[in-house]
C-alpha cells in the first residue's frame, strides 16, 4: 500500500488502476490478531526448543503502534512476568500510552533497549542499524538477544544484517574496536 501510496504521490496518479486489501477492515482488524497470535507462538517455540521461556523476557515491538504490533503488545503485555513494564515500542505514530514508547529507538530510553531482549519487528522498513546492536553487546543486560521478524523478507532487521555482513568480512573482527 506504502508503495502504490508512494509512486501515486510522486508521479499524480497511476498508469493502471492499483488495487490493495492492505488497509481494509478485514487486514487490519481481524487479520492482525491471528497475525500476532501466530508470531508469539512462533517465538514461544524457538525459546522453548533453546530451553528459555518468554514470561522472562524483556521485549522491544519495532511496529508497535500498526495494526499488528498494537495487537502483538496486546497480547504480550500480560504474558510477561513484569506485564507491561517489561515492554516497550518504537512507532512513528508512538505517544506514550501504558507502555513506554517513542517515536525513535535513539528517543527510547537507553535503559529500556539495554534490557532488551526480546525484539520483534512488524514495521516492514528497517528500524536498527549495527550502532545499536553494539550499543546492546557493549552496555546491554542480557546474555541472549532474540531477533524476531513479523514479516517473511525480515526487512525489519536489514541493516543489522549488513552490518553483520561487513562485520564477518573483516579480516579481524571487532566491535566498537
Amino acid at each position: 500500500f506504502d508503495k502504490l501510496a508512494d509512486v501515486e504521490r510522486r508521479h499524480g496518479g497511476m498508469a493502471l488502476p492499483a488495487f490493495s486489501i492492505a488497509i481494509s477492515r478485514l487486514k487490519r482488524v481481524v487479520e492482525s490478531k491471528e497475525v500476532a497470535t501466530s508470531i508469539l507462538n512462533a517465538v514461544e517455540t524457538v525459546l522453548h526448543a533453546e530451553g528459555r521461556i518468554l514470561a522472562r523476557r524483556r521485549a522491544l515491538v519495532l511496529g508497535s503502534r500498526g495494526a499488528i504490533g498494537a495487537e502483538l503488545c496486546k497480547a504480550l503485555a500480560p504474558r510477561l512476568e513484569d506485564g507491561a513494564k517489561g515492554l516497550c515500542g518504537v512507532d512513528l505514530c508512538a505517544e506514550r500510552g501504558e507502555r513506554l514508547e517513542a517515536r525513535t529507538l535513539a528517543e527510547l530510553p537507553a535503559e529500556c533497549w539495554l534490557r532488551t531482549d526480546l525484539v520483534i519487528g512488524v514495521t516492514g522498513d528497517s528500524v536498527l542499524a549495527g550502532a545499536d546492536l553494539e550499543r546492546w553487546l557493549l552496555g546491554g543486560e542480557r546474555d541472549l538477544l532474540v531477533l524476531a521478524s513479523g514479516s517473511t523478507k525480515k526487512v525489519e532487521f536489514r541493516g543489522l544484517m549488513q552490518w553483520f555482513d561487513a562485520l564477518l568480512a573483516q579480516s579481524e573482527p571487532r566491535v566498537a574496536g
